[in-house]
């Protein structure tokens, strides 16, 4: 019975020896197959010349020529707009005086011709009477160099943006192959140490095969007809034995994975259920805002032409914004976004109309433009409710005049307005309001 039991057991640990060997070789060929994978991911990176940090330096030089550009530019439209608002001013007036009373008769009607023809201008440079067509030229030629520049300045801008996106991808690259090689060294260590505990196992199988050799050998002696049946149910009840914890284990397995399918199903169902209620909240949303923008839009449209219509300047017709859809690109993935257009329609002196830009406007119809998109957001997003005051300051660039005007539309639609002014720019305004002049 001993040589019995003692077989039973070396046979149970031969098994158990082959299992442990048999899985040790699988993870190894699960290695070797990652370790390929990995050098084959990272003989797929290409071997770029260029680098990170010599993308960087040239990203930066164009940014210094676009800030160099951008003070060109500056510079240009400061001298485009005074040289507007001069020629809408028609020059400096200049008196002409003479030193005797015949030269005076004589030069007087040609001074009265000069100043008869609209088409000229006293020269705010040098004071003499220019035509107005000359001035006009040099503008225009002005504003060709400006949109040149403007031009060349969104070239250097689209420049820096596909640098910028491919340094960023050189960085990405370059941690995705330092994290490949970690791996794959880490696999290379993992594969040694797997080889050498399948070369221990592969040993202690050998002795363990010779052990039960020996042992079946010392059992056979002691067979007869009666042993013989006991010897083969001893064999029958130690496969058996293994068969059933083979079982119970794949069991246990295949319980776990199906809590784990049925706790996932359950998670999804949630999941599922949040999702729609967030495509529902999304979908209001974008709704509201696609309201709130479209209202936003009409506010200001409509209270700008009536704010010009009040104030009368000379040469704008219209002033209005356009929403509409564009696609832009973040990163790689071009989206579509809404986008606001500001249009502004001037009309000549001799009737032709024509689109200008918000760079042309002066410093005054910048203001007036600036404070009628506040008032149309202050109303469309229903501030007043919350914060029924509003102040208007550094309103130095528009005359008093229209100071006045503007105080009076905005007082319909605040409950409690202040006005910080000028002691000259408040003269026009009515006696009616409350002025506080020390604090």
């Amino acid at each position: 019975e001993s040589a019995f039991t003692d077989l039973q057991e070396a046979r149970t640990e031969l098994e158990s020896i082959e299992y442990d060997l048999e899985t040790e070789r699988e993870s190894r060929a699960e290695l070797e197959a990652e370790r390929d994978d990995l050098t084959a991911e990272l003989e797929a990176f290409d071997d770029d010349p260029e680098s990170p940090d010599r993308l960087e330096g040239r990203v930066q030089e164009l940014r210094d020529r676009k800030r160099s550009l951008d003070t060109t530019v500056s510079e240009l439209q400061s001298v485009i707009r005074f040289n507007e608002e001069r020629l809408a001013e028609d020059g400096f007036d200049v008196d002409l005086e003479v030193d005797d009373g015949a030269a005076a008769d004589d030069d007087g009607d040609v001074t009265d011709q000069l100043l008869a023809d609209s088409d000229d201008v006293v020269c705010w440079t040098c004071g003499s009477r220019v035509d107005r067509d000359r001035i006009e030229a040099t503008l225009d030629r002005l504003r060709s160099l400006r949109q040149r520049k403007l031009d060349e300045r969104s070239d250097l801008q689209e420049q820096i943006d596909d640098l910028s996106d491919r340094r960023k991808e050189l960085r990405e690259q370059r941690q995705k192959r330092g994290e490949i090689e970690t791996r794959l060294e880490a696999v290379e260590d993992e594969l040694e140490r797997r080889t050498d505990r399948i070369e221990a196992l592969e040993a202690d199988l050998e002795e363990q095969r010779a052990r039960v050799e020996d042992l079946e050998s010392d059992a056979e002696t002691y067979e007869n007809a009666e042993y013989g049946e006991v010897i083969d149910t001893h064999r029958d009840l130690n496969r058996l034995e293994l068969e059933l914890e083979d079982l119970e284990a794949e069991r246990d397995e295949v319980e776990a994975r199906i809590a784990e399918i049925e706790e996932k199903i359950e998670e999804r169902s949630d999941l599922e259920e949040r999702r729609e209620t967030v495509e529902d909240e999304l979908t209001d949303l974008r709704t509201r805002v696609d309201r709130i923008e479209e209202n936003a839009v009409d506010a200001f449209n409509d209270h700008m032409d009536s704010i010009l219509s009040i104030l009368e300047y000379r040469n704008i017709d219209r002033i209005w914004i356009e929403r509409r859809e564009r696609t832009v690109r973040e990163g790689r993935r071009k989206v579509s976004r809404t986008a606001f257009d500001l249009h502004i329609v001037r009309t000549t002196e001799d009737g032709r109309t024509y689109e200008d830009t918000v760079d042309h406007l002066s410093e005054s119809e910048r203001e007036v433009t600036g404070l009628v998109f506040a008032l149309a957001g202050y109303l469309v997003h229903d501030v007043y409710e919350i914060v029924p005051f509003m102040l208007l300051d550094s309103l130095e660039a528009i005359d008093s005049n229209r100071i006045a005007d503007l105080v009076a539309y905005f007082e319909e639609y605040v409950d409690c307005l202040v006005v910080a002014l000028l002691r000259e720019d408040a003269e026009a305004l009515s006696e009616s309001y409350t002025y506080v002049e020390e604090i």
